[in-house]
């Protein structure tokens, strides 16, 4: 026979926008952390018979600027390129794409003594956790929220959510290699063809594009798996 009592759940979750107009600039960063305890007694009768309690706690926090800097090596905000930026086809764009996730899982038991036969008495339980920001949290919104995130032995990962980013990850990989080869010729990078893929993404003035042309097309497809993913969608709107 199974008995469990939650004696407390409290789960703390802060969200800051910190402004300012000195440096550093980030003038839009997300302070997100989470303050969890949890507790569960069990008891056979409230006449002194053995009981047990299982205790949990934890702390997690997370510091990261949904912009880049405005200055020297970072990105104008005007600049229709952000590098801290979540976009999906033409009409999507929001804030820097981030969805992370809290699980946890726990079980505890106890035999009793000759009064009751043996009888042994146990519980489990678990909590699962998650934030997520720009296309990330609309499209969890969009598909149930919460009800994807669960505590699950493989991390809290939902099926569905493993779905659309395999989906996510077979569209940029598509996109990529259209980039590339669009642009190369002989494995090196064809000035014209650039100049044509550049058209309108912000990213005409870049040093890392204006130094490319005659360069190893390698460098490019491996820019575009790091510091420019977020263009791939721009870039790849340009090929004809």
């Amino acid at each position: 026979m199974y008995y469990n009592r939650i004696i407390s759940a409290l789960v703390l979750s802060v969200v800051i926008i910190i402004s300012g107009c000195r440096t550093p600039h980030h003038t839009n960063t997300l302070i997100f952390g989470t303050n969890t305890k949890f507790a569960i007694d069990i008891e056979a009768d409230p006449t002194g018979n053995p009981n047990l309690t299982i205790g949990y706690k934890r702390q997690e926090a997370v510091w990261m600027p949904l912009l880049a800097n405005s200055d020297n090596n970072g990105t104008p905000m005007n600049n229709t390129a952000l590098l801290f930026k979540g976009q999906q086809g033409t009409a999507d764009q929001d804030t820097y794409s981030v969805l992370a996730s809290f699980g946890a899982t726990f079980s505890g038991g106890s035999t009793m003594g000759i009064e009751t036969q043996g009888a042994k008495v146990s519980t489990e339980g678990g909590l699962a956790q998650f934030f997520a920001t720009g296309l990330a949290a609309r499209k969890l919104a969009e598909a149930g929220g919460s009800r994807l995130v669960s505590v699950q032995p493989d991390g809290g990962v939902s099926e569905e959510i493993k779905m659309k980013a395999a989906e996510l990850m077979a569209s940029w990989d598509n996109k990529t290699s259209r980039i590339i080869a669009y642009v190369q010729k002989d494995g090196k990078v064809d000035k014209d063809r650039l100049s044509a893929l550049l058209k309108d993404t912000g990213l005409g003035d870049n040093d890392f594009f204006k130094q490319l042309p005659g360069k190893d097309i390698n460098e490019l497809r491996a820019a575009l798996k790091d510091k420019y993913i977020n263009n791939v969608d721009a870039l790849s709107r340009n090929i004809k």
